[in-house]
């Protein structure tokens, strides 16, 4: 089984400490790692084998002032994540690696684009708490109201739905998905979705000035990426929204509002974003006002 990493980082630093050859003469893998690259054992416990690091790891990146970039000017705010774990558990067989991000909850959130059920009972006036839209024929979530029966079974933004008590809705009006719902009984609303079809995760790593080398605008959209920067080396691509930072969503807040929560979130971010064509669609039929006042952003426990 190959190896899996959550950052390119992760898959640099794990071939250079299992290399046969001197750390002089790796060069690149991670840029600015103090001469001499940290140190790491494996140590076997509990039928768990855990990487760790003992020394410190300097600056990852460049420094922006050369003006190096892909998109835009940058006039604008700079953010980016990094190494705060050096350790992490790989159970038995597993082939999941990240000797710097560390494995984080938030993983468990990552889109899966896989199928799953759920089962929601409407609330006391009937409702589930679900905006939804069309595109390229098919039906997706577009706003989970906080607090209500969708956001406690777990529905996102972005989720296709499949079946409505058993009945496919690919190709359906919104009018008939809603009447759909609608009429269906308060005490059990069977749903077959589709788990975020048209998102990835990316996993950055902030560097020694805590950035991790992208600008977006205040739709949330990335709109430029640093050369050479954790962004770039890990396939960040401009022309894509943020939808979640950490597994937390942010779609509908303004610019401020996720500036604070990326400053906040912590060494290593990973975000999950989508194309903004695509975001656009999506969004397109439902007001921006609607969906910063009611969107579910919870952040969760992890």
């Amino acid at each position: 089984m190959s190896n899996l990493y959550p950052s390119l980082e992760d898959f640099k630093y794990d071939l250079l400490m299992n290399s046969k050859h001197p750390a002089s003469n790796i060069g690149t893998h991670l840029r600015g790692v103090a001469n001499g690259i940290p140190h790491s054992g494996a140590i076997i416990q509990n039928g768990h084998q855990k990487y760790s690091a003992t020394s410190e790891v300097g600056s990852l990146y460049p420094s922006f002032s050369n003006g190096h970039h892909i998109g835009a000017h940058l006039d604008h705010d700079l953010y980016s994540i990094g190494a705060q774990s050096s350790s992490v558990s790989v159970p038995g067989k597993s082939a999941f690696i990240a000797p710097l991000s560390g494995y984080s909850q938030a993983h468990r959130y990552q889109p899966s684009n896989t199928i799953r059920p759920v089962v929601i009972c409407k609330d006391s006036i009937g409702k589930v708490g679900l905006r939804l839209a069309s595109v390229q024929g098919g039906v997706f979530v577009v706003l989970v109201y906080a607090n209500s029966p969708a956001a406690m079974a777990g529905l996102k933004f972005g989720d296709q739905i499949l079946e409505i008590n058993d009945v496919p809705v690919a190709g359906y009006s919104m009018n008939k998905v809603h009447e759909l719902i609608k009429k269906a009984s308060p005490d059990e609303l069977r749903f077959a979705i589709r788990d975020r079809p048209f998102e990835r995760t990316v996993t950055l790593h902030k560097d020694q000035n805590g950035l991790v080398g992208f600008i977006f605008n205040k739709q949330g959209r990335i709109v430029s990426i640093v050369k050479d920067s954790s962004a770039a080396r890990n396939g960040l691509l401009i022309d894509h929204n943020i939808l979640e930072i950490n597994a937390q969503n942010i779609v509908g807040l303004d610019e401020s509002e996720i500036r604070t929560i990326l400053d906040n979130c912590g060494d290593v971010v990973i975000l999950t974003v989508m194309p903004s064509k695509i975001f656009e669609t999506m969004i397109k039929e439902t007001d921006p006002k609607l969906i910063r006042k009611n969107m579910d952003h919870t952040a969760p426990d992890i």
